[in-house]
This record gives C-alpha cells, sequence and structure tokens, in this order.
C-alpha cells in the first residue's frame, strides 16, 4: 500500500495575483507545519528539505510539530492561518481520508490549500513482536480468528491509513481485534515493541530501523 505523499501551502484559496503582489517573498520566515510527532520519517523529511529550501529561500523555514488525530489536528492550525504563504503543512494521505472519515475534520483539503508537489512517497508494513511466534499474514489471521477481538493493534490515529488497512485486512480474512490509536507511525512501532499491542501497520521508514 503506497501512501503518497503532499507538500501543501497552507493557503485559503491561495490567490496567485495576491502572493505576486508581495514582490519581494519571502521577506520573513516560513512556518511549515509537520502534523505528526518529531522524530517521524515525515518530520525527518521535512527538516531535511526545510534546510535546502531555506538556502534557496534565503530565509528560515521553521518547522512546528503538531501531531494529533491522524494530521488533523496540524491541518486544523494550517488552515486557520493567514493566505499569505508563510504557512506550510506537510500532509499525507490521512488528509485526504480524514474528509469522509471525520464529520467535522476541521478544514477542507480541496478549498482550505493549495497543493505544491509531491516529495515522498513510502510503504506500509505490517510488524509484530517477534516473541509473537507470528510469522505471516495467515498466521496473525488464525491467531485472531480464534480469538476474537483478544488481539489487538496500533495505528497513528482514527481513520489514518494504518487503521483503514487493518481494518481492511482483518474484514477481508474474517477476523476481529481491538484498535489502539496513537498519535503517530513511530508510537505504534513503540506499542509493538513494548508489546502493549500484537501488531501494527507503520510506514517502512520507521518500522526498518
Amino acid at each position: 500500500m503506497n501512501r503518497k505523499t503532499f507538500l501543501l501551502l497552507a493557503a485559503a484559496v491561495l490567490a496567485s495575483a495576491g502572493a505576486h503582489a508581495q514582490g519581494d517573498y519571502p521577506s520573513h520566515p516560513i512556518k511549515w507545519i509537520v502534523p505528526y510527532l518529531p522524530g517521524t520519517a515525515p518530520d525527518i523529511t521535512v527538516r531535511i528539505t526545510a534546510q535546502a529550501m531555506s538556502e534557496i529561500l534565503k530565509q528560515p523555514v521553521v518547522i512546528e510539530n503538531k501531531a494529533g488525530v491522524a494530521g488533523n489536528l496540524g491541518a486544523q492550525v494550517a488552515a486557520k492561518a493567514p493566505a499569505d504563504g508563510y504557512t506550510w503543512v506537510y500532509s499525507a494521505s490521512p488528509m485526504a481520508s480524514s474528509m469522509r472519515m471525520y464529520r467535522k475534520p476541521g478544514f477542507d483539503v480541496f478549498k482550505d490549500f493549495t497543493h505544491v508537489g509531491r516529495i515522498t512517497q513510502s510503504d506500509i508494513v505490517l510488524v509484530v513482536s517477534p516473541e509473537s511466534g507470528i510469522t505471516s499474514l495467515k498466521e496473525l489471521l488464525d491467531r485472531a480468528r480464534a480469538h476474537p477481538g483478544k488481539l489487538s493493534y496500533a495505528s497513528g490515529g482514527v481513520g489514518s491509513p494504518a487503521h483503514l488497512g487493518a481494518a481492511l485486512i482483518l474484514k477481508a480474512g474474517g477476523a476481529k481485534a481491538l484498535h489502539v490509536p496513537y498519535k503517530g507511525a513511530s508510537e505504534s512501532a513503540g506499542a509493538v515493541v513494548g508489546k502493549q499491542v500484537d501488531f501494527a501497520l507503520t510506514i517502512s521508514s520507521v518500522s526498518l530501523p
């Protein structure tokens, strides 16, 4: 399952004429909101990109982490920012899925943001503790079916790709498990390592290390 990630310029119906009117943009530091935890793949990606952008734009690009609610919290903050091009938000597929998963996500992905371009792409992988004895998806589903609702799994939040992906796998396999939402993929992976949950779907850049 590919997770296509986009850099969005937080601008409520940003007009190009308004941006050009500033002439010397950018004339002061830019805030780049990362709606995920520090140290996660999105955070690291943004910090590397921001450093390069700062050198090109000749202005600091300051990172601000606003994790929570499957990325919705950071998106809400960005959506309320002035449409002047000085607030950006890093977004991934949760921002799109939240438009259908939440009755009031706090933003409109089509009206509140202008898409600038894709900067990364990663895969979501299924992980379990090596001490669980589970070595395949079949074994996981067999155990879940044998103990309905006894197994638990972590995700980066309700409605996140990890949550939806796990729910789809369980439904297709005729199994049930308890969903335990966390603030991000790094916390989800940590929950598996700490045996707080039985399995999780996390992006590969978080799980591999």
